[in-house]
């Protein structure tokens, strides 16, 4: 979790390249935890949730050696992949040997981050005054905090995620507190897919408590908002993360005729998804890692720099073809499988992998941003753990 931590600071203020770093480093440090924990065993359905995911790993390693050609940016993309299983494994093990400790000191670790990003988020909001960022010319230029709000959603909608499962003590008022701050995070990034997400969270979260007047709370805060954001005009031009959230919240009421905008995002995107699909026995063993803007100029109908699916399904078609996207898929299969036969164990455990497979549709790139497992996999870990099944 503090990788998680380090990793989402570092990649968006840039000090000294400090995102580069901290991969670098926390690599052989999550393989010296697996080498001191291996003493720890795995329970029969961690074993086999764990499967696809190592299979999934060999096969990306398969694809590499099969490419053409390696230069950095192939190898960039397999190194960052290859954080995917290490990271499922290490929190396997960390899950197993200190269950109720780990757990409560990530709940602790996530709330105060949540609170961070609240904090630091509404000072840009209010002040337009922006924290240093990255930028190609001058590592310390003035420009928003978060170049890119989907991540910025991507992070919040996880740390949510893991607050509303990992509240042992069942603390209502804290998972309404949570809940509005989430909220008001995701209006200003206004991800739509983050939205959706944290409705469904929500929603289930409460409604499995019992707790009616809390949901309507949230639900009525919510409309508050998106009353007041549609009232606002549109701004013409501006990367303000305010304006962008007015842009976009008008956007989404106007869904149908954004999608027949020739060069609106959403339209182009659906062109993306459309690919593999159009042209399946193209993709039936993939082209490898860091093929994305190749295979959007060779197969993309309409004009427009985007050059990436937003979509780690479609991206994982696109490098380890059909083949390997079915890997995938039996991974959240049996997770499913597993979250509908445990039921006694947790309703919500179904509506959190639901949740996951939603959110990794966002980031322009999740192969390059893995820290975004982390959250989940901590899930995977406490619901499967053997202290779950002792209560």
């Amino acid at each position: 979790m503090l990788f998680f931590t380090f990793s989402i600071v570092g990649s968006n203020l840039y000090i000294i390249n400090s995102a580069l770093s901290l991969r670098n480093i926390f690599f052989p440090v999550l393989f010296i935890l697996i080498f001191t924990l291996s003493n720890v065993k795995f329970s029969e359905n961690q074993s086999i949730l764990l499967l696809p995911i190592i299979i999934f790993f060999l096969f990306g390693l398969i694809v590499l050696f099969g490419q053409a050609k390696f230069d950095i940016n192939v190898l960039k993309d397999f190194f960052y992949f290859s954080f995917i299983p290490v990271q499922l494994i290490v929190i396997l093990f960390l899950g197993n040997k200190y269950q109720n400790t780990f757990y409560e000191n990530i709940y602790k670790l996530s709330r105060f981050l949540l609170y961070v990003l609240f904090v630091i988020t509404i000072f840009e909001v209010l002040t337009n005054k922006h924290l240093p960022s990255h930028d190609s010319l001058n590592l310390l230029a003035p420009s928003a905090f978060y170049t890119n709000s989907n991540d910025l959603s991507v992070i919040v909608i996880s740390i949510y995620m893991i607050l509303m499962t990992l509240n042992q003590k069942n603390c209502k008022k804290a998972d309404l507190f949570n809940s509005l701050i989430t909220v008001i995070i995701l209006f200003l990034t206004l991800s739509r897919l983050s939205l959706l997400v944290f409705i469904l969270l929500a929603v289930t979260k409460f409604l499995s408590v019992k707790y009616l007047k809390r949901l309507f709370l949230i639900v009525g805060f919510t409309g508050v908002l998106l009353f007041i954001i549609l009232n606002i005009k549109v701004p013409e031009k501006s990367v303000s993360l305010i304006d962008r959230s007015i842009i976009r919240t008008h956007s989404i009421l106007n869904f149908q005729e954004l999608e027949k905008n020739k060069l609106s995002s959403v339209s182009v995107r659906f062109d993306i998804y459309g690919i593999p699909f159009r042209n399946a026995g193209d993709f039936i063993i993939g082209k490898g890692f860091n093929s994305d803007e190749e295979i959007l100029n060779k197969y993309k109908l309409k004009s427009n720099p985007i050059i990436n699916s937003h979509s780690f399904f479609i991206q994982s078609i696109f490098y380890f073809g059909w083949l390997g996207f079915f890997v995938l898929l039996i991974f959240f299969i049996l997770l499913i499988l597993y979250s509908v036969s445990n039921t006694k164990i947790s309703k919500y455990f179904l509506w959190i992998i639901i949740s996951q497979m939603l959110i990794i549709n966002i980031p322009s790139s999740i192969i390059r941003m893995p820290v975004i497992w982390i959250p989940f996999f901590i899930l995977i870990s406490y619901f499967t753990s053997k202290e779950i099944y002792e209560r």
